[in-house]
């Protein structure tokens, strides 16, 4: 599937449980992101700042869901390319 593919997919799925479901949805995402990230920080110093392949799939994975959140979040509040750029040069 193309990636302009995946994006409609994305705001059919918003679109139909609408902001209201998807608002605990997100955060959930968000949350288990955070979970890997917390169990990555307890292990560090024991895999001497390295990760290892369980712990790196499953921050891929968060990171994928929550892009995917972050997506629909943005067509939700049409906040365009052009605008996030802008904000992101402000931040890095």
């Amino acid at each position: 599937m193309e990636l302009r593919e995946l994006l409609e997919k994305n705001i059919k799925i918003v679109d139909h449980y609408g902001v209201k479901n998807q608002i605990p949805v997100w955060i959930e995402e968000m949350s288990e992101l955070t979970k890997v990230l917390c169990k990555w920080s307890r292990i560090y110093d024991r895999l001497e700042g390295d990760i290892d392949s369980n712990l790196l799939n499953a921050l891929k994975e968060e990171i994928a869901d929550v892009v995917v959140c972050i997506d629909q979040l943005r067509y939700m509040i049409n906040y365009d390319e052009y605008e996030l750029m802008e904000q992101y040069k402000n931040k890095v």
